[in-house]
């Protein structure tokens, strides 16, 4: 009897058994510590390339109207009937390119590159830097 009910129990939990890769992907998928952790990671990537735009040209086109009323004055300062209304139209196109800034934008990244260093532990940061990436890319696609 012992033996049938250790064989059925055993089955059991072979039949329920995960490989270890199908549990760590379950963890990593459902923890919340690692799914923060994670999104930090993100948004540190994001970061670096939003500093990394700096380096980029820049065009921006600025529009404006308006409305202006002059009224005009004689030699003695009085106001005389003859007054202007005016449409006024403003715009402009600007292109900026950053030639040299002090060496500003490389800090900016170095900084925003050892940040995780200096806010998590260091093994979660190789943590999130050397596993597969399609674990992390998973959903996105």
């Amino acid at each position: 009897m012992r033996s049938k009910l250790f064989l059925v129990i055993s089955m059991a939990s072979i039949l329920n058994a995960q490989d270890l890769q199908t549990s760590v992907e379950e963890v990593i998928t459902t923890n919340p510590i690692i799914l923060e952790r994670l999104e930090n990671y993100r948004t540190l990537k994001e970061d670096i390339k939003t500093t990394e735009a700096e380096y980029y040209p820049k065009l921006d086109i600025s529009l404006g109207m308006g409305y202006e009323n002059s009224k005009k004055e004689d030699n003695a300062g009085n106001t005389t009937v003859n007054s202007l209304d005016l449409g006024v139209y403003q715009n402009a196109l600007t292109y900026t390119q950053n030639l040299f800034n002090g060496y500003s934008t490389t800090y900016k990244i170095k900084q925003q590159e050892f940040a995780p260093y200096h806010q998590t532990p260091t093994s979660m940061v190789w943590f999130l830097t050397n596993y597969p990436k399609q674990v992390f890319s998973r959903g996105k696609a």
